[in-house]
């Protein structure tokens, strides 16, 4: 109910043809870039209603949690298809399924391991057990993407050899399209999540791999501080980022500036929607965030209040802890 109340409060009436993203900037006039995170089509309307800049995250999983099988290809295309062409023109970003750990459905899969969340889980599912099922899945967003700019984001990579035996099943999924004569998006951008400190240490090797980077901070404030992120009793663990977690942060971005890519990155986790946190990510030097679309205004507000000279006390322990 209450999320309802929020919700409502929130609505901004629907314009059509929908009005164009709406500029976000710090104090200093400092560009924020802000898509949403999505987990179906209905929610495509939330973005532009609060003319959010694209879909930063959409999470597919919904189509297969749901259901007691995985959809098939025309299912699937239809459904990315629809986002697509819903989102106006906007980017859209489409995570392949990400089950495993919390997000689990015993008719379609069940990790046995005592810990799931250290298991079998996101890309590491497809590539082990199930590499015919992302194949199905990359045709469909492929086909779905071909008139729409639209990247394909990769959940739980550990390591640059997961992205690369995942862009040989791209090359398959091309080169069956064109046998059939399927018209497909030849320019489909790849991505990583960075959601596992593994990663994060190689946030630049990574890069060298995709086209963009997204950091969850869910998964990736979880693996760090070893607190389950869904145990009620450790919460107080990830309500503000400590100064270490901030430290790993930096490490990311700046990974990513010395190749020139900082633009390449941005973040798709709760921490982006903290307004005691944000201000501190954008004074290490990140710029662009995926939020749940109702609540981008409080992100602009956030935003809005911060000043890059006026560094947060967690940033001044990072600075003078640095060698």
């Amino acid at each position: 109910k209450e999320y309802q109340a929020l919700r409502k409060s929130l609505e901004i009436p629907v314009v059509s043809p929908p009005l164009p993203p709406v500029e976000s900037t710090t104090r200093d006039e400092t560009v924020i870039h802000l898509a949403a995170n999505i987990e179906n089509p209905e929610q495509v309307e939330l973005m532009l209603r609060h003319r959010l800049e694209g879909i930063g995250l959409f999470r597919t999983e919904f189509l297969a949690l749901s259901a007691d099988t995985i959809p098939g290809e025309e299912e699937q295309y239809a459904v990315y298809r629809r986002v697509i062409e819903e989102a106006a023109g906007r980017r859209v970003v489409i995570r392949t399924f990400d089950i495993g750990a919390d997000k689990q459905n015993p008719n379609i899969y069940r990790d046995r391991g005592q810990n799931p969340a250290l298991g079998v889980r996101g890309i590491r599912r497809h590539l082990i057990c199930c590499p015919d099922e992302l194949r199905v899945q990359l045709r469909a967003i492929l086909r779905a993407a071909e008139n729409g700019e639209v990247g394909i984001l990769l959940p739980m990579v550990t390591t640059v050899e997961d992205i690369r035996r995942v862009k040989r099943h791209l090359e398959i999924a091309r080169k069956e399209l064109r046998r059939e004569k399927k018209p497909f998006s030849p320019k489909i951008a790849l991505g990583a999540m960075i959601e596992i400190p593994a990663a994060a240490f190689a946030a630049g090797e990574i890069l060298k791999e995709v086209n963009f980077v997204s950091v969850g901070t869910n998964d990736l404030l979880q693996y760090f501080l070893a607190a389950d992120r869904d145990n009620p009793e450790l919460v107080e663990y990830g309500e503000n980022p400590s100064p270490g977690f901030l430290s790993l942060m930096r490490l990311i971005i700046e990974q990513a500036t010395a190749q020139g890519r900082q633009n390449d990155v941005a973040i798709c986790g709760e921490m982006a929607a903290n307004p005691s946190a944000l201000p501190a990510l954008i004074r290490l030097g990140y710029r662009s965030f995926s939020v749940s679309p109702i609540l981008a205004p409080a992100v602009r507000a956030a935003a809005a209040a911060t000043h890059l000279d006026q560094a947060s006390p967690a940033i001044v322990r990072i600075r003078r802890s640095s060698p």
